[in-house]
């Protein structure tokens, strides 16, 4: 009898504790890119708070898809070598010349992707009035929307802070991009 106890003890147990992760990871699927704080349905065109007409909303979001598409078979060859890399330095003898050459590959698309959003943003910020475009330059550089630093929202953060720390923090490009 004490063993069959014991054995439903452990199983309860057992349940519990994998229940109690699954509960604590929270809905959404877990880290990754996705909406922030930041994000507005009725805005995802543009820079937060800059009153894009519909059809500056319609151009900026056609350039992002445009670049997505443009910018995603070099992601996934940045992935592809990343990985890669990853293996020649698992080797028993790492091959300097192999390691090298991969280095050299991931910093020639590294400097393609730079290429490619740069031309983006002198894209976007030719969509925008000459008044947008002073307003987006006074917002600075760097701290928008964007990966963050860690789970949560770091302090200061906002559409417009610079919020690092742990949580959403340093995006990419102009505050609200």
């Amino acid at each position: 009898m004490k063993g069959k106890t014991w054995m439903t003890t452990v199983a309860i147990l057992a349940v519990v504790l994998m229940a109690t992760t699954t509960w604590a990871y929270g809905p959404g699927g877990g880290r990754g890119w996705g909406r922030g704080p930041c994000y507005n349905a009725a805005d995802v065109g543009g820079p937060v708070g800059m009153n894009l007409t519909a059809d500056q909303n319609e151009k900026i979001r056609a350039l992002r898809v445009a670049h997505q598409k443009e910018v995603q078979p070099l992601q996934a060859a940045m992935f592809a070598k990343r990985g890669e890399l990853r293996t020649l330095w698992l080797e028993t003898t790492p091959n300097e010349e192999k390691i090298l050459k991969v280095n050299r590959d991931i910093d020639a698309i590294k400097a393609q992707l730079n290429e490619k959003a740069t031309k983006h943003r002198l894209q976007m910020l030719n969509v925008l009035t000459p008044e947008q475009k002073a307003q987006v330059q006074s917002r600075g550089s760097g701290f928008g929307r964007g990966r963050g630093l860690g789970p949560g929202a770091g302090a200061g953060a906002g559409c417009d802070g610079p919020g690092y720390g742990p949580g959403q923090g340093r995006g990419m490009g102009p505050r609200g991009w």
